[in-house]
């Protein structure tokens, strides 16, 4: 994208192709490299950073006396277009977090981001509010793309960017993942090309090389999770080859835990960035949330599932499954058993999810079936909910965060159980517990966890 990383992008090149035959011995080479860049470019930036301090977390102070943006304004102080502002008061968003603040007025003047702050802060909006607002459709051009190390992060976002552009019918937003028919996706492109681009490094890749994915107008490249996709060889391979397709324009970088380590790196991308390092959270604690797995095969969901709505009492429960056709078949097999629940995922449209919804916030429905796609509603909007049951184990600790916020305003004590099914299952929920302060213990075999919770 720009001249002056020539050099390394050709590293980058050689780099990938040498991984493939020396694992080993380039792991430790690419540590050391590593070492080597931090203390090249601390030396360099030494100097820089007396003059241009762009580290929002280690020079606030003197931001805000130059006329940074201060913690008690509004999204209307971002000056956003009538219909974004329209959509932001729909979403139910009332005051832009901090992580918004200290990006969005950034991103707007055309300013690269390198952003570190951890899940649920607020990267994802402040990304889709300074793209949406910056965008100026052209028929036929990408404008905008963000890539995402993951399908599901990638579909979320895709969503999020079609919630947020509700009252901008002009704009089209499109979802290039794996698991998809590339045929598809090559025909959305060619009949109904997109303004914003949101898919995973692999398949948007595939679709620039194979030229049906035309980047020479796109404005603004976002890379969401950035540190998981240039830790991976293969993925930053791929990542960068993206980055080369794109002209030169705005890069914003997001991630959770962007080490000192991988900076650097970050920095051989970005032109001169704005960069923001949110302080580290502690552990996360749920004072009135307890939670519980199980372990068991697949084919034992649907038995301990009965067993816990059949046993239990619960005020009303929100089952999360990984997939529509799951949501959709597992809704039927509870209805034919004669339980009170409705659906919900991204393929209905509105007319059919919203009554939903209502039946379900008016508490007409004690269980809602459903993906990922509605967690962020849930956790504002439903008061009553006191058990989450992952049906699914989600792919990464995010959702799992985002699920867990469906309880935690529970009028009564809220409780959480999660099916592990395999390995991965496992592993997913060793990193989810390394996010909390209480323990994730195993759901006993016979302990009535809400014996004492109140019928409403």
């Amino acid at each position: 994208m720009y001249a002056n990383n020539l050099s390394f992008k050709s590293w980058i090149v050689f780099d990938t192709q040498i991984f493939a035959f020396f694992p080993n011995i380039y792991t430790k080479c690419f540590q050391h490299m590593e070492e080597t860049w931090l203390e090249i470019v601390d030396d360099d930036d030494e100097d820089e950073e007396q003059a241009v301090p762009n580290s929002i977390s280690e020079t606030e102070k003197t931001a805000n006396e130059k006329g940074s943006p201060q913690l008690d304004s509004g999204f209307r102080d971002f000056q956003l277009k009538p219909e974004l502002l329209k959509a932001v008061e729909e979403c139910g968003f009332q005051q832009p977090l901090e992580v918004q603040h200290k990006c969005i007025p950034h991103a707007l003047k055309g300013k690269d981001i390198l952003c570190q702050a951890k899940s649920g802060m607020g990267k994802t909006t402040a990304y889709i509010l300074a793209t949406l607002q910056q965008l100026d459709p052209v028929d036929d051009q990408v404008s905008v793309v963000v890539v995402c190390p993951t399908r599901e992060l990638a579909l979320l976002v895709c969503e999020e960017y079609q919630r947020f552009t509700q009252f901008m019918p002009g704009i089209k937003v499109s979802a290039f993942v794996g698991k998809r028919s590339v045929e598809n996706d090559k025909e959305v492109l060619k009949l109904n090309c997109p303004h914003i681009v949101v898919g995973s490094p692999g398949r948007v890749l595939s679709l620039v090389r194979s030229k049906e994915l035309n980047m020479k107008h796109t404005k603004h490249l976002v890379l969401d999770e950035c540190e998981k996709m240039m830790e991976a060889l293969d993925m930053r391979g791929e990542v960068l080859d993206i980055y080369r397709s794109v002209p030169k324009g705005q890069v914003m970088m997001f991630g959770s835990s962007v080490s000192r380590v991988i900076r650097p790196t970050f920095k051989k991308i970005l032109r001169n960035p704005i960069e923001v390092y949110m302080d580290v959270a502690p552990r996360l604690t749920l004072p009135n949330v307890q939670q519980y797995y199980v372990r068991l095969t697949d084919i034992e969901k649907d038995s301990k599932l009965l067993e816990l709505l059949n046993v239990q009492v619960f005020n009303q429960v929100v089952i999360f499954v990984g997939t529509v056709p799951r949501c959709n078949a597992l809704a039927q097999w509870l209805e034919e058993r004669k339980f009170s629940v409705t659906s919900i995922h991204r393929v209905l449209t509105k007319k059919i999810w919203q009554p939903n919804f209502q039946l379900f916030q008016e508490s007409q429905k004690r269980i809602l079936v459903t993906t990922n796609f509605f967690y962020r509603r849930l956790d504002t909007n439903i008061k009553k909910v006191n058990l989450v049951i992952n049906y699914d184990m989600p792919e990464e600790t995010d959702s799992y965060l985002r699920r867990v916020a469906c309880v935690q305003h529970s009028e009564t004590t809220g409780f959480v159980v999660t099916f592990v099914v395999d390995k991965a299952d496992a592993q997913t929920l060793f990193e989810i517990q390394d996010c909390f302060s209480e323990k994730v213990y195993g759901l006993p075999e016979e302990f009535d966890i809400f014996s004492y919770a109140e019928e409403r």
